[in-house]
């Protein structure tokens, strides 16, 4: 909801918008120094969201990043709001 009303041009919406992808760059700047992905993949129902999420947290990943782990891309899922279920669907299937 946020996020539609960020893309009117709410300034209210679009500060959460901001607040918002910089926790999630927070976050995965400490997980690139630990786990060093080649990747962070955006899904779940917050990736409705878009360009405009992954343009917010390369914005404030860049001044979280350590190290070298500034270039890791960031892109969304193509399985959207279902990838938790099509993950765990594949766990299944590998434990049989």
């Amino acid at each position: 909801m946020f996020f539609d009303f960020a893309k009117t041009g709410d300034v209210v919406a679009m500060k959460v918008v901001d607040r918002i992808g910089e926790y999630m760059a927070i976050s995965a700047s400490i997980l690139s120094v630990s786990l060093d992905p080649d990747v962070f993949i955006i899904g779940g129902g917050v990736s409705k969201a878009g360009d405009m999420l992954i343009d917010t947290i390369k914005k404030h990943y860049k001044n979280h990043a350590r190290f070298s782990t500034g270039d890791i891309p960031f892109v969304l899922a193509k399985s959207g709001n279902d990838a938790g279920i099509i993950g765990a669907a594949n766990y299944v299937n590998k434990k049989k």
